[in-house]
Formats: C-alpha cells, structure tokens, sequence
C-alpha cells in the first residue's frame, strides 16, 4: 500500500485508502463500527472512480473486487479526515458478455454445427484469465468445456482459441475473446416428418428459481452484468420452421421511475433463408427489493425458460 501510494502521490494523483471487508462473511455497518469489520484494503481514485486492488493479482484499475461491492468502506483521504461511504459499481454495463452463434446443419441433419465468438469483460475477464493462469491442467480441461457450450453433452470441440488471456493486460477493460466450433448430434431430434432442434441449449446451462417457497434472504447477485447472444440459423433449403413463438420473452424488473434494472428479452426475425435471435439480459445492480422477489424471479426464469425452447423444422410440401 506504501508503494502505490508514493507512485500515486509522485504523479500528482488523488487518492483514498479504503478499509472494508469481504461481504459475504463481514457485513460491514457504519452505524455500529467495529474493528473487526477492517479486513481488506483497497484504493480509491475519486477523480477516476476506479479501485485498485493491490493484494489482487487478477485486478487491474476498474472497478472494486466484487466480494466487496456493496459493503461499506471506511474511506481515508490523504489528509487523515475519513468517512463512510458504500462501495458501488460506477458502470452497470463493466462486466459484459457478448456471444455471436452461427448454426448450420450437417449431413442430412445427423449433426448440428456451432461456431461461436465470445467477449468477456469486466470481472468476467478478471476470473477467466485467472483461472487459465492459475488452475491446473485438469482445471484448465474442465474450464475449456465451459466456455464452449455448458450442458451439451456430446459436443466435439473442433477448433477452441483464445485471444487476450494474459492476466497482464495494458488497456482499460480488454475483452477476453474466445472463438470455437463444435458439433453435436443431441441438439437435433428426428421425429420421424419433422426435427426438432434445441436452440435454446446454445446458451448454455441458466440459473433458475422455480421453487415455490417463500423468500427471506436479501436479493443479492455476484455483481451487475449483461449477456448479449445474436444466434443465426441456416435453414436448409427446402425447409421450413414453426415454432418461433418459444423465442419471443420479455420480462423485466423496473425501478420507480420505470427504467428497466434487469431484464431478459429475446425475440428473432427471419433473413431470407437465416433465423436470427437476439436476446438481451440484463442485470444493473447487484441487490434487488426483497418485496419485489415475484418480479427478480420472473427474470431470472425466463433465461431458464428459453434455454428449454426448442425449434422445428419441416420439409415444404
């Protein structure tokens, strides 16, 4: 801490130290301060409004770690004066993925062929680099079969790359890319004068909140983030397809003044011969009003829902 704040300090720029905790053990309270609560440190640009996290060496200036977004900090300037502030995420969009799927079918529809290119950013490429530099091989193995289709089970990678993995990485929040094209045979179903393709496994395994129990803890989420897929299907030709009203979702969870703070929204349109699905899920903050769980979990559902939406294909009479 002594080093960054002489390097700071000798390029003239401002600084607070901030002492907080991990919020998922501590939950730091400003209103009844206890030492305990002061477990990590980290540095606040306030003219910036980034962090750095020294003790991190995943994190590049950005924003704060997320197990300790939205905790309190005990912020301290440079002239000792001190106050208590919550750490949040300056830019909702930070943490971004951006996916762009192209399917085409093969051998008479024996097969399925998906070639995907993937953007990550924020603190989704702080943990992917991590991990690649990091993990073990066999972690390594396990980490490539979630980045190229989770929850399709007999996929065969035929090309995987990444770009940008160094966990050194010079310019402001840099996409960690990764491109791959696999086959798989489960996702397309004969069913004797049509096929039935699952479309919807092409993003991935989802989260779901389908019990029906009554909530009591707080909505709290890793960090906000985005999810942005353009999913483009050839259609064979000679072909036709029904279906396409399982694509179209929208459900969302407004503020007061009815802006949108987190949302799934999926609809298609079809290019000639190509099916295009756009879908767009959002989340703009990392807690959510326990009284409104109904309308969080309606969101949540629906990404769980089109992961299940299925397509069919039907030879033109």
């Amino acid at each position: 801490m002594k080093a960054y704040g002489h390097y700071l300090k000798a390029l003239n720029v401002p600084y607070e130290i901030v002492i907080t905790s991990n919020r998922f053990e501590f939950k730091f309270d400003p209103d009844f301060f206890i030492p305990n609560m002061l477990r990590d440190f980290i540095i606040y640009l306030p003219t910036e409004k980034k962090y750095i996290a020294p003790d991190r060496i995943e994190n590049r200036v950005g924003e704060a770690p997320f197990n300790l977004l939205g905790n309190y900090g005990l912020f301290i300037q440079d002239n000792y004066d001190y106050y208590f502030k919550k750490i949040v995420e300056e830019d909702p969009q930070y943490s971004r993925i951006n996916r762009i799927i192209d399917v085409i079918f093969l051998d008479d529809f024996e097969k399925v062929s998906v070639e995907e290119y993937q953007e990550y950013t924020g603190h989704w490429s702080e943990t992917n680099r991590a991990v690649l530099a990091l993990s073990s091989e066999q972690g390594i193995k396990e980490f490539k079969d979630y980045l190229t289709g989770t929850g399709i089970e007999d996929k065969e990678i035929v090309e995987y790359t990444v770009e940008n993995a160094d966990m050194n990485q010079l310019e402001y929040n840099k996409p960690f890319i990764v491109k791959s094209k696999m086959t798989s045979g489960s996702l397309i179903d004969d069913a004797g004068d049509i096929y039935i393709f699952e479309v919807g496994k092409l993003i991935g395994t989802q989260s779901e909140l389908y019990q029906e129990t009554k909530r009591i803890n707080p909505i709290e989420m890793q960090y906000p983030n985005q999810y942005d897929y353009t999913i483009t299907v050839e259609i064979p030709e000679g072909y036709g397809i029904e279906g396409l009203n399982t694509l179209v979702i929208d459900k969302s969870y407004k503020s007061g003044t009815g802006e949108k703070i987190c949302k799934f929204e999926s609809n298609y349109k079809l290019d000639g011969n190509k099916l295009v699905i756009t879908i767009q899920e959002f989340y703009k903050s990392h807690e959510y009003d326990l009284a409104r769980y109904e309308e969080f979990r309606n969101v949540i559902n629906a990404a769980s829902d089109f992961n299940k939406a299925s397509i069919l294909l039907k030879a033109k009479e």
